[in-house]
């Protein structure tokens, strides 16, 4: 499996045109994300499969901050771009 702990990936949300950047992607459950505005959220949900079956399939992410579960979002890699993000309806995690 890929160590993805030093890669650092630009994401873009549509909706809001939000840049976000994943930072600690190592398969470890300490990912975070930070904000262009300088605020970091945490990566409150992931599957854990997502590396180590198909490295093109969808994950779902719910980001929390301030004690609030926010927007879940599906990443898709994309080798040659930064990642496609399309917002999805919130979910319970």
């Amino acid at each position: 499996m890929k160590d993805l702990s030093t890669d650092r990936w630009i994401l873009l949300k549509p909706a809001r045109s939000v840049r976000f950047e994943l930072r600690d992607v190592a398969l470890t459950g300490r990912e975070v994300v930070q904000m262009t505005d300088g605020s970091v959220w945490s990566v409150a949900h992931r599957r854990p499969d997502y590396w180590s079956h198909n490295p093109k399939a969808p994950l779902t992410v719910a980001f929390r901050t301030g004690g609030q579960f926010v927007d879940a979002l599906e990443f898709i890699r994309n080798a040659e771009r930064p990642y496609i993000v399309r917002e999805l309806p919130e979910v319970a995690v």
